[in-house]
């Protein structure tokens, strides 16, 4: 019979001996961890244990899925210094450290390596983390967190301890069968701006975004949160699930893919959601630099030069190698030389080991900062919720830049003042405060601004063959003349001008419109209305039917035809002819469906958007499109249009009001409500100062639209702006004008009759 005492010896022989540590999740001083014992975490989420890999004959020391019945290893302490038998012991020594010993208990496989004086104990936890800590103090001396091998788990940091100089990076395994350290290395590089890159052996493979990215790569729908931590202590990474159900981790492989896999427990294997690189865009420097990758499909090249760049080698280009990347289109100087920045939108930010990041500027100090550098090649203003605002600049190649189409941040890359102008974002923002080209009331400046549209010399009609019965045309020739003495800022020599235009009669008019129907009315304007026509060929046309009190007498008609005529492009109204019978005054266009048409002749005057030169004398040039986008800063500000009545004062239009606040040195005070928390006071009076620059009296005295830009992209001194035209509170010169001008009189109107060919 078996004495008690024999049973008791037995069972502490077992304790000490560590025969029961499949129970247990801790070693203790004193106590051998030998082959074949496992330690468990509270919760059974890991293990821990001998292993041999695959068909591998050698053991190892790590960490497995202990629910998961595909055995999966997430953890190696002796990858590269593996156990040949059976008899290795693991214990803690005198020194508190955690130790493999070979079986002559004399030779340290592998080690803790850490000075402690405290009598430490060893436990894994269920984050898969084995910790050396203090037995009764709890501080943790060493981890297996800080020292990862192929596999980042939840928690478990990439990057650097400042205090300590440690730097924690994952490395591929050799192979399945052996755990040693391969030559994929996954980790957060430092140099400049911090970004997470996948490297095998010395050469970069993969660019994670860079931070503030948006991690990891895509949507996560909700399962897990990345962290980044830039502090005195550290800078690092990690993740943590969302979802503490879900069993996921990232690794890395011996082919240099970076994986990310999750457990399903129905089909009972690893689901991967993705393996980067896998296609030519992911693939580090795949375009060169300067050169954005656009993923496509495989018959598509999915390389671009950037803005104000060319490929480098175009040879290798047409071939569709793009590796090379991309050089300047000229060697314009780009520093205080009229530069600027171009928008690239929905990309991954390029390689910012050439970039620097400051904390706390918003979009336009961002830029600023960029365009006072010299060698500050490009910039992104991003906002973060941890963070704040952030401003990224970089100092060198724009390399491995991708560009999608459902997410990414913007990169504003420094150009040289000809492509800047060419730029379809030649209008830029100024914080909130967005020009809107495409408003209903800047059709007009938006054409002439964007196209250049160049006066060309006059020209004389063929005879043009009429419509429906009126088989006979007309020359109508109209000849101004002023009384001398007459003070013209625009020298309006004295003399004839010819306008050759085709004129419909009247019946022909009125039986087009349905006698001036109101269904047929199209829009009124200042000078007038505007209706649908239809002549009886089927031609549809929009007459322009002066009122008779709009103010616009023979000389504006006849310099509103002189214009039409003589500004040719696509995009315009054409002028197909004209009516004139007694006191009736018409305009006949091209019909431009959408109802369109009184946007493009009448919005312009009636919202004074048009420049007192075009107005007046009907003189365009590139100066009149400044004074329009003058005019529309200004009501983007007020969030009024030019022509509101004031109450303070009737008599002044939007212009003359900002003028007198201006020179009472209370222009804020014109800010719409709405703007004035969102916007710095700064900012809003140079763009106040830049449109009152724009509707100057005089068009020599505006900024070309190029110096706009600059203005409103700089913090560079501006000059004092002149009193503005069309002021009704002080008479300008344009006013005095006007008001001479009513001497002019018609001195030679006919109209010839010719017949048709």
């Amino acid at each position: 019979m078996v004495s008690m005492d024999f049973l008791l010896r037995s069972l502490i022989f077992l304790l000490l001996s560590g025969q029961l540590f499949s129970s247990l999740d801790t070693i203790k001083p004193n106590q051998v961890f030998r082959y074949g014992d496992i330690l468990i975490s509270k919760n059974k989420t890991f293990a821990f244990g001998f292993f041999k890999p695959g068909s591998s004959v050698q053991s190892y020391l790590g960490i497995w899925y202990n629910k998961i019945p595909e055995k999966t290893f997430v953890w190696v302490a002796n990858r590269d210094n593996p156990i040949n038998n059976s008899s290795e012991v693991l214990l803690i020594n005198r020194s508190g450290n955690l130790v493999l010993l070979d079986e002559s208990r004399n030779v340290e496989v592998w080690s803790t390596n850490v000075s402690s004086k405290n009598s430490n104990i060893a436990q894994l936890l269920d984050s898969g983390n084995l910790v050396l800590m203090g037995q009764i103090s709890k501080v943790v001396a060493w981890q297996s967190f800080d020292y990862p091998t192929d596999t980042l788990l939840p928690n478990m940091k990439i990057g650097i301890d400042l205090k300590t100089g440690l730097n924690r990076f994952i490395t591929s395994w050799r192979s399945s069968d052996d755990p040693g350290t391969g030559k994929s290395i996954f980790r957060l590089d430092l140099s400049g701006s911090p970004q997470l890159v996948l490297c095998s052996g010395p050469t970069l493979v993969f660019r994670v975004a860079p931070w503030p990215w948006i991690w990891p790569f895509g949507d996560n729908a909700g399962m897990y949160k990345a962290t980044f931590d830039n502090n005195k202590d550290e800078i690092s990474q990690w993740f943590t699930m969302e979802d503490p159900s879900i069993v996921m981790h990232f690794m890395v492989d011996e082919i240099g893919s970076l994986k990310r896999l999750a457990w399903d427990d129905q089909s009972r294997q690893w689901n991967k959601f993705w393996s980067f690189p896998i296609d030519p865009c992911q693939e580090y420097g795949h375009c060169g630099a300067y050169a954005s990758c656009t993923p496509g499909s495989k018959n598509s090249f999915v390389c671009t030069c950037l803005t104000g760049y060319k490929p480098k080698s175009p040879r290798d280009w047409y071939l569709r190698n793009g590796s090379d990347g991309c050089v300047r289109k000229r060697n314009l100087s780009m520093c205080g030389n009229g530069e600027g920045f171009v928008k690239v939108g929905h990309v991954k930010l390029p390689d910012t080991s050439v970039a620097q990041a400051w904390m706390g500027l918003n979009s336009e100090q961002c830029k600023q900062k960029c365009l006072r550098n010299c060698s500050c090649s490009a910039y992104s203003a991003i906002y973060t919720s941890e963070r704040g605002n952030v401003c990224l600049l970089w100092f060198g190649e724009l390399m491995d830049i991708v560009t999608y189409t459902d997410w990414g941040l913007d990169l504003h890359v420094r150009i040289d003042s000809i492509d800047l102008e060419k730029n379809e974002d030649f209008f830029l923002k100024k914080g909130k405060l967005v020009i809107p080209l495409l408003s209903v009331g800047m059709v007009s400046v938006l054409v002439v601004t964007i196209l250049c549209i160049q006066l060309i010399k006059r020209r004389k009609y063929k005879v043009h063959r009429g419509q429906g019965e009126h088989k006979r045309a007309s020359i109508i020739s109209v000849a101004l003349r002023c009384p001398k003495g007459i003070s013209t800022p625009y020298n309006l020599q004295e003399g004839n001008s010819h306008v050759d235009l085709p004129v419909y009669d009247l019946r022909t008019i009125i039986e087009a419109t349905n006698n001036f129907s109101s269904t047929n009315k199209l829009g009124q304007g200042g000078f007038g209305s505007v209706y649908k026509g239809q002549l009886p060929d089927g031609q549809e046309i929009a007459v322009k039917r002066l009122s008779k009190d709009s103010g616009q007498g023979p000389m504006e008609f006849a310099n509103e035809m002189m214009l039409i005529i003589q500004l040719q492009h696509k995009n315009l109204v054409k002028l197909l002819g004209c009516c004139i019978h007694k006191e009736e005054k018409m305009l006949v266009y091209e019909y431009l469906p959408n109802k369109s048409l009184d946007t493009f002749l009448f919005d312009q005057s009636r919202n004074g958007y048009m420049s007192p030169e075009y107005a007046i004398f009907g003189k365009f040039s590139t100066k009149s499109d400044v004074f329009s986008f003058g005019v529309l800063l200004l009501e983007i500000i007020s969030g009024k249009r030019n022509n509101f009545d004031f109450r303070e004062d009737p008599s002044l239009n939007l212009i003359g009001y900002v003028w007198d606040l201006w020179r009472e040195e209370r222009a804020l005070e014109i800010v719409e409500p709405s703007l004035k928390e969102s916007l710095l006071s700064n900012e809003v009076l140079r763009c106040i100062h830049v449109g009152l620059l724009c509707v100057q009296d005089r068009a020599i005295d505006r900024p070309t639209m190029s110096d706009v830009v600059f203005m409103l992209g700089s913090n560079t001194s501006l000059p004092p702006p002149k009193q503005p035209a069309f002021f009704l509170s002080a008479p300008s010169d344009v006013d005095k004008w006007i008001i001479g001008a009513k001497q002019c009189s018609v001195n030679e109107l006919t109209i010839t009759h010719v017949n048709a060919r």
